[in-house]
């Protein structure tokens, strides 16, 4: 797989229409072009030359990505390379559809629970574990604290709250790295399409399970949008049904915990990021809520 990556990998000649330009979180240049035979697809370029490993690392990710069940996929990479200027980019196909953040708000309730059904069905639960994963956390959690801890009282807590925890049961798995709600896709034919595949620092399917916590527990791809009853109310149920789901699991309330704090985490992983008001509060917010439910 590695030598048919590296094949496709030469100086990319681009002859094809820019439509318009996709919103993305990750930094990169995300575009929908139009190819000369007249097919859509969605071309992902590094933000600079220094990305570009990481970028080659997320395709390579998304390339060979394999649903466990049945209607899961990952947009297929139609070519790759350098650009002049030195910078990576990937072409993918289009998919037509929408992102399960637009989906859970229009959708009815059993709807809702197909889509977690098959959710967890995608998540490689191995109970496997590691003496060396809090390691691995911990320096994490170090490297954090030297941008944030200045912020608030609330962030000082919360680093001290995840110094004394023991992260060794987190479970050793394949992991997507930012399984938000926006980043999954249903399509028009009713499948399953996983997108904007991350590298992460360890790899776990509860560490999925902590983005998708971040949507439907703090609201996090909504964060921007005006207030939302019908979509409150959606959430909250998405919400409650997963945690129930997830306490089912063999040492259920032991995972949950291990979630909760990993979503701590990744709240305070996103602050040296955050350069908008609304950002920055929704962080001091949720920041406060989770410290305090897990304290």
């Amino acid at each position: 797989m590695v030598m048919y990556i590296l094949s496709m990998i030469g100086l990319l000649i681009m002859n094809n229409r820019n439509i318009k330009e996709l919103v993305g979180h990750s930094g990169c240049i995300l575009q929908l072009c139009e190819g000369k035979n007249g097919n859509w697809f969605v071309k992902k370029t590094s933000p600079n030359f220094d990305y570009n490993s990481r970028l080659e690392k997320q395709m390579l990710k998304q390339m060979t990505f394999k649903g466990l069940s049945r209607g899961v996929f990952s947009p297929k990479i139609i070519r790759s390379g350098l650009h002049s200027n030195g910078v990576f980019s990937f072409e993918m196909e289009w998919i037509e559809g929408q992102s399960v953040s637009q989906y859970i708000i229009n959708t009815d309730v059993p709807a809702i629970n197909l889509f977690l059904d098959r959710l967890m069905d995608e998540f490689e639960i191995s109970y496997e574990v590691s003496d060396h994963t809090n390691i691995a956390f911990q320096e994490k959690i170090k490297s954090i604290e030297n941008c944030v801890s200045y912020r608030n009282l609330a962030v000082r807590k919360s680093i001290d709250i995840l110094k004394k925890f023991n992260f060794n049961n987190v479970h050793l798995s394949y992991c997507h790295g930012d399984l938000t709600l926006e980043n999954i896709l249903i399509s028009n034919e009713g499948e399953l399409f996983f997108i904007d595949f991350l590298d992460s620092f360890f790899d776990s399917w509860m560490i999925d399970a902590a983005k998708v916590l971040q949507d439907v527990e703090l609201g996090w791809c909504f964060r921007q949008d005006p207030a939302n009853a019908n979509r409150d109310i959606r959430l909250a149920l998405v919400k409650r049904k997963f945690i129930e789901k997830l306490l089912r699991l063999n040492e259920g309330l032991e995972i949950v915990n291990s979630i909760y704090h990993i979503l701590l985490l990744n709240l305070l992983r996103i602050y040296p990021y955050a350069n908008d008001k609304s950002t920055i509060f929704f962080l001091d917010k949720s920041v406060s809520k989770i410290s305090n439910l897990i304290e």
